[in-house]
């Protein structure tokens, strides 16, 4: 096995292997912005052989690139963090929603967890955002010292305000001010074109999920209706290669080595602890947000070898990992075909591989 993560690549192969915890997986890891490991074994929830270029959902892991598209927008002066939900959303001013501010949607204190992506998945695009506008912030919700993740309104909202602000349809902003730059167009899409869906096709995997007796493809990860549409709150599609480049490009930033994408002093901002010490009624634990990232990852259950300073996402019943670590300049991609129970995921499928990970880096 010719790897820089020979123990990591053996415990995902024995995972295949035995279809315990995935039936496949697609893992790319950096160091100092230098790839170390490229692995893809197994097959999807369809029986393709996954691949170095196969399509994931990334499902919450495209939160954080939305999140870069709001510090775009902060960083021109489009956008204010302080600024309420009303002035960008008309018909929300003298709501309970219209008084949430940008921030308290980023940090997941705005109290817009009432709506589940299950249920939302039901209602067509042109309809979810008055399902939303619809809904009420739980009366006594205190947004100073309540923490609730959104899986999708909060992000939802943010979706519709980053296009006010920008002036242009959501998916077209972020392919031309986050993803082009970075030069991420032909491996992270958050709503495809039907061109790129027929071009892109056989690249897209199928997860499985494995919590029920028999594991169940995902097949509606594959119709054109899902790929196609811009959903900011779990929409986006990537490689883990393509993720990874991703958070590599925030690490220069964040080193000087690179300008152009996001300041330097907004990005800090983004990710770094802007929500600390506060109990998350959805997540069901403590744990710490920046704007729009998770941070302070040990305390969600990224294992104890990150550094306090790394900060990433997962996604879809831990079948996404993705993290960068600026202290010693690590950066891991990876996804799993196979959604498990969440307690699975968090007590030995992700802190495991991030520790073998670790080990065999010498970090």
């Amino acid at each position: 096995m010719n790897t820089a993560i020979p123990r990591a690549e053996q415990q995902l192969r024995s995972q295949v292997a035995e279809q315990s915890l995935a039936r496949g997986v697609v893992l790319y890891a950096s160091l100092e912005g230098e790839p170390v490991a490229e692995v893809a074994v197994g097959v999807d929830g369809a029986g393709q052989a996954v691949a170095s270029d196969s399509l994931f959902a990334l499902y919450c892991g495209t939160k954080p690139i939305v999140s870069i598209g709001a510090a775009r927008l902060v960083d021109s002066g489009r956008l204010s963090l302080q600024a309420p939900i009303s002035d960008y959303l008309e018909g929300t001013r003298g709501t309970q929603l219209g008084a949430v501010t940008v921030r308290e949607v980023l940090t997941h204190t705005g109290g817009l967890h009432v709506r589940s992506a299950v249920e939302m998945s039901f209602l067509t695009p042109d309809r979810r955002l008055g399902a939303v506008i619809r809904d009420v912030v739980p009366r006594g919700w205190k947004a100073r010292t309540q923490a609730a993740y959104s899986e999708f309104a909060g992000w939802w909202i943010l979706g519709e305000v980053l296009s006010r602000a920008s002036s242009r349809p959501l998916s077209d902003f972020l392919r031309a001010e986050v993803l082009r730059p970075i030069e991420l167009e032909d491996s992270v899409f958050v709503g495809m074109t039907s061109s790129e869906f027929e071009q892109n096709y056989r690249r897209i995997a199928v997860n499985l999920d494995l919590r029920n007796l028999d594991p169940v493809p995902m097949l509606m990860e594959r119709t054109e209706r899902t790929c196609t549409e811009c959903n900011p709150a779990f929409g986006a599609y990537g490689t883990a290669q393509g993720l990874g480049r991703f958070y590599e490009t925030l690490l220069r930033v964040l080193s000087g080595k690179e300008q152009g994408v996001v300041s330097r002093e907004v990005l800090e901002e983004f990710v770094t602890p802007q929500r600390t010490g506060r109990f998350d009624l959805t997540l069901d634990r403590f744990c710490d947000f920046g704007l729009g990232f998770m941070v302070n990852l040990s305390g969600h259950e990224f294992g104890e070898r990150v550094s306090p300073s790394a900060f990433g996402h997962t996604g879809a019943a831990g079948t996404l990992l993705s993290f960068a670590d600026p202290k010693s300049g690590l950066v891991v991609a990876a996804v799993h075909v196979g959604m498990i129970d969440a307690r699975a995921a968090v007590d030995y499928r992700r802190p495991a591989l991030v520790d073998l990970v670790h080990k065999d880096l010498g970090l």
